[in-house]
């Protein structure tokens, strides 16, 4: 009776290990298949954004060109003749971006431009004549244009992060932006900004957020991705926030700048932030 009783736990045992061992087996490859199925499709979600980024930061681009080259612009900056002309033109994009910003129409993302030498000292701006003097009175406007110019590559689009631009003294609590002073229309915390070179001088463009904001909260695939971009100088925008890489409170931002490569997925723990 014993006998027959550890062979029955015998065969049991023989039938039960392979099965568990066999589940067991299965359930992680099951696990390994859909990690691998999620990352895919994480992937192609986030190569389709940066397609769409790609498309828009083109635009911004080829706007800011499409400025530098404009004639009446080239007549100074090529020329050097500063005459009605060219204050006319200004006047004109000052009262298109005020245009663009109220009803969304084209060139509704320009939100000012500079024309200015190497050092960063201004010959021409648009906005308010108020607003316009006030910013050309600031010495550190010219120090964070120069800035610009020295740190930014030519044609490229760049997160506008005054904490990266500016050079505010230790005792400078409020760290006003230089460059949009906070009555003017067109102040907002976060700006994009391209610059190009004409002639001796530097057409700076600056662009509004709202655009590529509305396209990180309205896209097809704003309910499963969280769209973070860090520019070639560390200046972070996620959603409305703007940030650098090199603050030391921000180093979850590096936890993801430091293992991903190019077009890969990457799977971070304990992500805060």
């Amino acid at each position: 009776m014993r006998i027959k009783t550890l062979l029955i736990t015998v065969l049991t045992c023989f039938i039960i290990i392979p099965s568990v061992a066999f589940a067991i087996a299965a359930n992680m490859q099951m696990d390994s298949l859909a990690l691998q199925n999620y990352s895919n499709a994480a992937k192609s979600m986030t190569e389709k954004q940066a397609v769409g980024l790609s498309q828009y930061f083109a635009t911004l681009s080829g706007t800011a060109k499409q400025i530098a080259t404009d004639p009446y612009i080239t007549r100074f900056t090529k020329d050097n003749v500063a005459d009605d002309k060219i204050e006319a033109v200004i006047k004109n994009y000052t009262s298109l971006i005020k245009t663009g910003a109220e009803d969304n129409s084209a060139l509704a993302d320009l939100a000012r431009i500079f024309i200015c030498d190497d050092y960063g000292e201004i010959f021409y701006s648009t906005g308010d004549a108020t607003v316009v003097e006030e910013i050309k009175s600031n010495v550190l406007a010219k120090s964070t244009l120069r800035n610009i110019i020295f740190k930014n590559k030519e044609s490229v689009p760049y997160c506008y992060n005054k904490d990266i631009y500016a050079q505010y003294s230790d005792d400078d609590k409020e760290k006003a932006d230089p460059l949009f002073p906070k009555d003017d229309s067109n102040y907002s915390d976060v700006k994009l900004t391209v610059r190009y070179k004409s002639g001796s001088y530097n057409v700076v463009v600056f662009f509004s957020y709202a655009r590529l904001r509305d396209f990180s909260t309205d896209s097809q695939f704003t309910n499963n991705t969280r769209l973070v971009m860090i520019d070639a100088l560390g200046s972070i925008i996620d959603g409305a926030y703007l940030g650098n890489v090199e603050d030391a409170n921000l180093g979850v931002y590096k936890k993801f700048t430091s293992v991903a490569d190019q077009g890969s997925t990457k799977r971070v723990d304990n992500f805060k932030g």
